[in-house]
């Protein structure tokens, strides 16, 4: 099907995506365990189980496909290729199906308010069933009984086949069927838990807070939630507009008769590229992992920048600064400051002074993993000070902020108010 040209472009963009795609899946793997994620929050052994998925598609998968265009045929052998068509279709359903358990934990956890221990007992039913239910699902194909694994000369590799062998007819029937359920499963699960997620949410803003440490608690609840809704939205988009265009081909033109061959490779790759882009929506929408790889390019960094005093890594505005959006005992979005190591809440009491609370660095750290119970919050510092007078409070080392004493914090000075001022 391919001509010489459209193979080696073939070629070079499925070795290209391998490369990008290798290299930032196992990148965020490394960091995510090198960073204890998967033991202190379960949902990111979810993330992990995905990051893996992605790997074996971007350093197994696409190399091959490469490969196989560019000769212009399998070279690898029958067994092979059944073996390469099983593992593409269980790692893509894989992949899918642990979207779908993000989601259910996400909606278990915000909804039900199942604990982060509870969560983790069942955290090996979550990672583990959806590969055992996708490598159970494509045993038809695999065994025969219903289509099987072969080459394709018209896309280049090995996929679905009908019964006789040859592709096209009711060939890819099987995975078709599949992909419209799981497409429609999903849509439907994703609708329910992200409007039940929202309107707990919303509902949650709503109530009145009593305390600053509630306030707080329920804020940084509310802020893990929404990070989360929106990078599970962005995945479940990400899979779908990229996984799409393929299926709707497939669905129009089986035998691949009318397409050409340089549509067929863009929408190939196009619906092998969110293997690519999904370590940087994990990067960009997870402030733990976006943490891990900052920490990671700062490291790498090298000359004059890499080797400064890095900036302080919190900073607090005046308190002056935070009345202007700050209801007497109320904590709002503005008034969560965080940093690498330490968060500080500061917010103005019924006494025209300002409370600058300190947070310990595990607590902010799970507030994109569903860990957090609400009133478990942990104050260790609580400092209070007139408005006129002080700026908050800023905690400089992690020390400061576990054990050290009010009057050991360090405080950035401002020239307080003259009396006539005052008055």
């Amino acid at each position: 099907m391919f001509g010489s040209d459209v193979r080696v472009a073939n070629a070079a963009i499925s070795m290209s995506l391998a490369t990008l795609g290798t290299v930032g899946n196992a990148l965020s793997i490394g960091l995510i365990c090198s960073g204890g994620l998967p033991r202190s929050a379960p949902t990111m052994a979810l993330i992990l189980g995905m990051c893996t998925a992605n790997l074996v598609s971007t350093s197994l998968l696409l190399p091959v496909v490469g490969t196989s265009n560019l000769h212009g045929m399998w070279i690898l052998g029958s067994g092979l290729c059944q073996a390469y068509g099983y593992i593409v279709y269980v790692t893509l359903t894989a992949e899918s199906l642990q979207l779908l358990a993000l989601t259910l934990a996400q909606y278990f956890t915000v909804v039900h308010r199942v604990t982060s221990y509870e969560l983790r007992r069942h955290l090996p039913e979550l990672v583990g069933v959806p590969w055992l239910a996708a490598c159970l699902i494509y045993l038809v194909p695999l065994t025969g009984l219903y289509e099987k694994f072969g080459y394709d000369p018209r896309r280049g590799y090995c996929t679905l086949l009908s019964s006789s062998g040859v592709s096209g007819g009711d060939g890819g029937v099987y995975v078709m069927l599949l992909s419209v359920f799981f497409s429609a499963v999903m849509t439907l699960v994703n609708v329910y838990c992200y409007s039940a997620i929202m309107y707990v949410t919303h509902q949650s803003r709503r109530r009145t807070t009593t305390s600053v440490l509630e306030a707080a608690a329920r804020f940084k609840g509310r802020v893990r939630d929404v990070q989360l809704l929106r990078m599970t939205t962005i995945i479940f988009v990400n899979f779908g507009v990229t996984y799409l265009p393929f299926l709707v081909m497939l669905a129009m033109d089986p035998c691949l008769e009318r397409i050409s061959p340089a549509w067929f490779t863009f929408i190939l790759y196009v619906s092998w590229s969110h293997a690519v882009t999904n370590p940087v929506i994990y990067a960009l929408m997870n402030t733990r992992i976006n943490r891990l790889w900052t920490d990671f390019c700062r490291r790498g960094k090298t000359g004059r920048g890499a080797n400064s005093k890095s900036a302080p890594d919190l900073t607090v505005p005046r308190c002056s600064e935070i009345l202007a959006h700050v209801e007497p005992g109320q904590v709002s979005g503005e008034d969560i400051y965080r940093g690498k190591r330490n968060s500080v809440t500061c917010v103005m009491d019924t006494h025209q002074a300002c409370t600058c609370t300190c947070l310990l660095p595990q607590d902010w750290g799970d507030i994109d993993q569903g860990s957090d119970d609400g009133p478990s919050l942990i104050v260790i510092v609580k400092a209070v000070m007139p408005v006129v007078t002080h700026p908050a409070v800023v905690p400089r080392k992690r020390s400061q902020c576990q054990a050290h004493t009010n009057l050991e914090l360090e405080i950035r000075s401002h020239a307080p108010l003259s009396s006539q001022s005052q008055a």
